[in-house]
């Protein structure tokens, strides 16, 4: 979405190959650490967009997020 903004190398979300591209692996999102310093309590990352939105559902399949909160207007 904005190609200023990036994850952080040390926490970020790594997506599981599919078609052994290292490319499918990437997604913009970390892990953030909970209250309780659980470090992957949480994953941020930004709104998908048309190309991105597989990736997006895939992160959340693999990571069994439970909930999904969205700070932003829905377009």
């Amino acid at each position: 979405r904005y190609k200023t903004i990036i994850p952080n190398e040390h926490s970020r979300v790594v997506l599981p190959d599919v078609d052994s591209d290292p490319l499918n692996s990437y997604i913009n999102a970390n892990y953030i650490r909970g209250y309780e310093g659980e470090p992957r309590a949480y994953i941020a990352t930004q709104g998908a967009m048309a190309h991105t939105v597989m990736d997006f559902w895939r992160m959340i399949w693999f990571e069994k997020c439970p909930i999904i909160v969205m700070i932003t207007k829905l377009k």
